[in-house]
């Protein structure tokens, strides 16, 4: 039996980086949406349905830790949350610990390894 693609939804202020992101995850197999802002965020995440989000820290209207922290223990939501920053590595690592993140990608460490880390937490 086929595995289906992973469904994943990315949040970024940026629209170069949702660009880059979204093209390199669909090269990779997954089924993609994006958002840059909580409004269009709040649409996709009802929509899409997603496996996986991937969450850009340093956004206008909320920090991606917060995000997460919201999501995971005010709303019970269940599905991995990746942080993806430009941040120092350590200081990256201490949020996604703070904010019960399942993982955290530096964005100094290429698509391909947010790629890797999607799949790792995954298992794909």
């Amino acid at each position: 039996m086929e595995k289906k693609p992973a469904k994943i939804l990315i949040i970024d202020d940026s629209e170069v980086v949702l660009e880059i992101a979204k093209e390199t995850l669909e090269k990779a197999g997954c089924l993609v949406a994006i958002a840059i802002d909580l409004k269009q965020f709040e649409n996709e995440i009802e929509m899409f349905n997603p496996d996986l989000l991937v969450a850009d820290i340093k956004m206008p209207e909320i920090f991606g830790q917060d995000l997460c922290s919201l999501l995971k223990e005010h709303l019970g939501v269940t599905i991995p949350v990746i942080l993806f920053s430009d941040m120092d590595q350590e200081e990256l690592e201490v949020l996604a610990l703070q904010s019960n993140a399942d993982g955290f990608v530096s964005k100094g460490d290429g698509m391909d390894a947010l790629v890797l880390k999607i799949g790792t937490i995954l298992k794909r």
